[in-house]
C-alpha cells in the first residue's frame, strides 16, 4: 500500500496455503480484514494481509457469498444448493435444515440477505426463491404469462433499495422490482422503460438513488424515484467507450466511482465528471476477463479475474 506495487497471488502446486485455484468467482472481506475467496471447483481460500498466506476450505463450486447480521456466511453452490457457515467456529450446514421445504436443485447464481432478515436466492432456470423464517416461497414466470409474475426464470442479480424493495436482474426479462409486502412486480425492460438490454448480468444499488444495471450490451442507470433510464456505452458525452459492452459486474465504491467489469478489461467511470479510465493487463490487472469487484475497509478495490486476484489502490480521494 505504501509503494503502490501490484502483487499477483496465485496457486502453487503442492502448496495448500496458496490460492487453491487461479479462477476466482467471488470475493468477501470480513470485519477482521480477512479476504474470503470463492474459487472455481476448489472451495474457499482466505487471505489476511498480516499473514501473507491463504488457507483453504473445500466446499464445492461457489458462485456467490453473502453475510447476515449474525455473522453467518451464506454460500451459493452450483451443485449442492446453499450452505451457511460460521467462519469463526467453522460450523457449516446445508440449507434449509430438515423439517423445512426443500430447495430446488437448480444452480444458485446470487444471494441477497435483505434488511428484514429474508434470504433471497436467484437461480439459473429455477426462478427466484425467498426464505422467510422457515417458509420458502418460489417465484417463477407464469406460462401462459399473467400480469403479476417473474419475468424470467434465470435470475442473475439481486439488490435492495432503502424502502426494502427487491430488485431482480434476469437474463432475458430485463429488471423487475418486487414489493415483498404486496407481492407485486414492476417490470423495466427494453420496451417498457428503454433499458439498453433485457439480458442483465449485474445490479448495483447506488448511494445517490440510482440502480446501475450491467447488461450484455452496455450499462443502464435507472433513477429509483423518477424511473427514468439513461443508457451508457461509455461516457455520456460519447467521447470514450467501455472496453467491451458485455458487462459481467458493476460496482459503486465509497467515492461514487462506478467499476465496470467486462471480458476486455476493467472500466472505472466517474459519473460526476463523466470521465472513464480503462485498466487492463498493461496496467497490472491479472487478466482482462473480470469476474467480481468489491471494496475493502481501507477503500481499496479487489478484483477477481480469470487468472487470479488484483488489488487496485485508487490514488485520489474524491469524497
Amino acid at each position: 500500500k505504501k509503494t503502490g506495487e501490484v502483487r499477483q497471488l496465485r496457486n502453487k502446486a503442492g502448496d495448500e496455503r496458496s490460492l487453491q485455484n487461479n479462477t476466482v468467482m467471488v470475493l468477501y472481506e470480513d470485519s477482521s480484514e480477512t479476504m474470503w475467496v470463492g474459487t472455481y471447483k476448489k472451495g474457499i481460500s482466505y487471505f489476511n494481509e498480516c499473514a501473507f498466506k491463504f488457507g483453504a476450505e473445500y466446499m464445492g463450486d461457489i458462485s456467490c457469498i453473502e453475510e447476515d447480521k449474525e455473522g453467518y456466511v451464506w454460500l451459493g453452490i452450483n451443485d449442492v444448493g446453499i450452505i451457511y457457515w460460521n467462519s469463526v467456529t467453522g460450523n457449516r450446514a446445508a440449507f434449509p435444515q430438515k423439517g423445512t421445504d426443500k430447495l430446488i436443485t437448480d444452480a444458485i447464481v446470487c444471494i441477497l440477505k435483505a434488511s428484514d432478515g429474508k434470504l433471497w436466492i436467484g437461480t439459473l432456470g429455477g426462478g427466484l426463491i425467498c426464505y422467510d423464517n422457515g417458509r420458502i416461497i418460489h417465484y417463477k414466470k407464469n406460462i401462459p404469462e399473467r400480469q403479476n409474475s417473474l419475468a424470467h426464470n434465470n435470475v442473475l442479480a439481486l439488490a435492495e433499495d432503502k424502502q426494502g424493495i427487491i430488485w431482480i436482474g434476469t437474463l432475458g426479462g430485463g429488471v423487475q422490482s418486487l414489493n415483498p409486502k404486496t407481492g407485486l412486480f414492476t417490470t423495466y425492460n427494453t420496451t417498457s422503460a428503454g433499458l439498453i438490454s433485457d439480458y442483465v448480468s449485474s445490479l448495483c444499488m447506488g448511494k445517490e438513488g440510482s440502480l446501475w444495471i450491467g447488461t450484455v450490451q452496455g450499462l443502464s442507470e435507472l433513477d429509483i424515484e423518477t424511473k427514468k433510464v439513461v443508457n451508457l456505452e461509455g461516457t455520456k458525452s460519447g467521447k470514450e467507450y467501455f472496453s467491451d459492452q458485455n458487462i459481467s459486474q458493476v460496482y459503486e465504491d465509497s467515492r461514487g466511482l462506478i467499476w465496470i467489469g467486462t471480458c476486455e478489461g476493467l472500466n472505472v467511470y466517474n459519473p460526476k465528471t463523466d470521465e472513464l479510465i480503462i485498466l487492463g493487463v498493461e496496467q497490472g490487472v491479472s487478466s482482462p476477463i473480470i469476474s467480481g469487484i468489491v471494496e475493502d475497509g481501507n477503500e481499496n478495490i479487489w478484483v477477481t479475474t480469470a487468472r487470479g486476484i488484483t488489488n487496485v489502490i485508487p490514488a485520489v480521494d474524491l469524497k
